[in-house]
């Protein structure tokens, strides 16, 4: 994209390609039956996704969110207001709600682009 001798029509073609590939990945939902542990059913959880920047799950009853931390390759727990943007991210998915933006935590920790630059 930086290359001086492309076109403005190639840079846009790439620009859509990549806008595009994006757009296959929009948020997708579904629902997963956990296996029991020690004697106890695990909840019945929901998973969003959300491109490459984040993975999420709620449970049924709304009371219990989390954004997988991939530096930490751990859950870590959502307070209420982002179990809110959650289940609306939920709805989005299943085309229960018109698009919007969502506040969420992402998974992966944000890095400048020019901090892997190390010339």
């Amino acid at each position: 994209m930086t290359d001086p001798d492309t076109t403005t029509a190639e840079r846009l073609d790439h620009l859509l390609a990549a806008w595009r590939s994006e757009l296959d990945s929009r948020p997708r939902a579904r629902r997963l039956a956990r296996h029991s542990r020690a004697g106890r059913a695990a909840p019945r959880v929901d998973f969003l996704r959300l491109g490459r920047v984040g993975l999420y799950y709620l449970t049924a009853d709304g009371r219990e969110g989390a954004v997988w931390r991939s530096d930490a390759k751990r859950w870590q727990a959502l307070d209420e207001a982002a179990r809110v943007e959650l289940r609306h991210g939920l709805r989005i998915a299943r085309d229960q709600r018109a698009p919007e933006l969502l506040t969420l935590p992402v998974s992966r920790p944000i890095t400048p682009a020019n901090e892997g630059d190390a010339s």
